[in-house]
């Protein structure tokens, strides 16, 4: 199966100036990429804003509560934003101290 469909990949090589042209002719893929960049940045920075470790705990859970609701309003776009506001980093490391104490 794999000698299969190596063959088709390797006809999907396009060079970085054909990817390029293709996202300005596709404006809503786009706008898909920028309103899932702005969602995890907003998460990140509303988390890491906060002074207080309880302060931060109370976003992480309120982000992933709201998660919830927009996996169940199958809005995967801003779902995925948010998660991956959460497995940044310092968010992942701040959970990983919550959960020590």
């Amino acid at each position: 199966m794999e000698n299969i469909f190596h063959g088709v990949h390797k006809k999907w090589k396009f060079p970085i100036e054909v990817l390029l042209s293709f996202l300005e002719k596709s404006p809503n893929l786009t706008r898909f990429t920028e309103h899932f960049n702005k969602v995890s940045y907003w998460a990140r920075t509303r988390i890491l804003e906060q002074n207080e470790a309880r302060d931060r705990e109370k976003y992480v859970v309120k982000f992933i509560k709201i998660m919830k609701h927009l996996r169940k309003m199958n809005n995967f776009n801003s779902y995925l934003g948010l998660l991956s506001a959460l497995k940044t980093c310092f968010i992942y490391q701040t959970a990983i101290l919550l959960n020590k104490y």
